[in-house]
């Protein structure tokens, strides 16, 4: 992946402008940021992560929803009266090899595990512009943050340490040393299945690249997590938590379609999440046929020389964002890869910056962002803008 010049990326994409407006998406997420108040059972992502990790050590099925909120309300009884972790729009949905990560390294006082969360979170939003630059140029990494920071979602993920900012840092790492650090890649590559929705895309994109080793590296990394799980709990009990598991995901994807959450489907960038708000269509079981069957069609004109290697990871990963389960702030990662391929002409610029806007607080207007992602899609797929070739590392 070549050397980033953000300078050049704002210079093609109107610079005043987009930094005006970059500005004030900041300002924006300040003032969020300054009207929230912390409560004790925040950040929120965390509480299933912790709980699930204490009845892991205890050789219980993680994902049992009456056992993840009984154990919240054994450890911290002073947060009974706030909403508790797990169903219905909760559940807990990180993989076992999540789960065992956590019991590895997580402390059992809650109070621990929450300023540990938010650290982790914060360091990794301060090294995302490093890992995606590698630049030493102070005016390039303050640049390369704002276009972080000024991103909507970026400040909700903050708030709710959301995995997703330490996965981001590893995935783009893993993106960063593919060619010249195989193993270190796929170290960091298998660690980023922390969470899965974000990983598959760039694991594809590794597989189009027949890029073998980082893979192997990946799956083994992972086979080891489950090879040590099958020794503590034995196979048995072992495939239940990974059923129990695969379960949790899919109650978790069908409650966009249940009435009385209309909050958790309007920040959904799934395409069915918008086909069901408008039209009133069920179409989440198309999402996994789809995505498989889109990604293997793109690596296949990757291999027949019709998509550029920037084009390619762009929309595997627009695909995932629209025919798997991702809420918005997931999105950090695309203004990150547009970063990183600066090339682009206003229209793809803009349009990515148009997700920066709070569609949220416009129920009418919030598939409009859904939209956004197809469209940008579309642009990139017809070719009809050009980005760089060149993503060796």
């Amino acid at each position: 992946m070549e050397k980033i010049n953000i300078r050049r990326f704002l210079e093609v994409a109107n610079q005043p402008l987009m930094l005006l407006f970059m500005f004030a998406m900041l300002l924006l997420n300040l003032w969020r940021l300054s009207n929230y108040q912390v409560e004790l059972n925040q950040p929120l992502d965390w509480r299933q992560l912790y709980c699930g990790h204490i009845l892991f050590a205890e050789g219980e099925n993680p994902y049992n929803d009456a056992a993840l909120k009984q154990v919240w309300a054994d450890n911290v009884p002073e947060a009974k009266d706030l909403p508790a972790p797990g169903a219905p729009e909760n559940r807990l949905v990180y993989p076992p090899q999540a789960i065992f990560l956590c019991h590895l390294f997580l402390p059992w006082s809650w109070q621990s595990t929450r300023w540990m969360a938010w650290g982790i979170a914060l360091l990794s939003l301060l090294l995302i512009p490093f890992v995606s630059s590698r630049t030493a140029n102070w005016k390039d990494l303050l640049l390369a943050l704002l276009v972080l920071i000024s991103f909507r979602g970026t400040s909700t993920a903050l708030v709710l340490a959301q995995p997703a900012l330490p996965v981001i840092l590893l995935l783009m790492a893993a993106l960063h040393f593919r060619k010249s650090r195989k193993n270190i890649s796929g170290i960091l590559l298998g660690l980023s299945f922390f969470k899965p929705s974000l990983a598959l895309p760039i694991l594809f994109f590794f597989t189009a690249e027949k890029n073998w080793k980082p893979i192997i590296y990946a799956i083994g990394l992972n086979f080891v997590f489950y090879l040590l799980m099958y020794t503590q709990l034995g196979l048995d009990f072992l495939l239940q938590i990974i059923q129990s598991w695969l379960g949790e995901l899919q109650l978790q994807a069908q409650i966009i379609f249940e009435s009385g959450h209309s909050f958790l489907n309007g920040n959904m960038t799934d395409l069915s999440a918008a086909l069901f708000r408008l039209f009133g269509l069920e179409s989440g079981w198309l999402n996994l046929p789809l995505l498989l069957i889109g990604s293997l069609l793109l690596l296949a004109l990757y291999r027949k020389g019709k998509l550029k290697e920037s084009e390619l990871l762009l929309l595997l990963v627009l695909l995932s964002y629209l025919f798997s389960y991702h809420l918005y702030y997931d999105l950090m990662l695309l203004p990150v890869l547009m970063l990183s391929y600066y090339r682009m002409t206003n229209i793809l610029g803009w349009l990515c910056l148009l997700l920066y806007l709070p569609w949220g607080h416009w129920p009418q207007l919030v598939s409009i962002q859904i939209f956004i992602l197809l469209l940008l899609f579309i642009l990139i797929w017809t070719r009809k803008y050009s980005i760089p070739t060149n993503t060796s590392a």
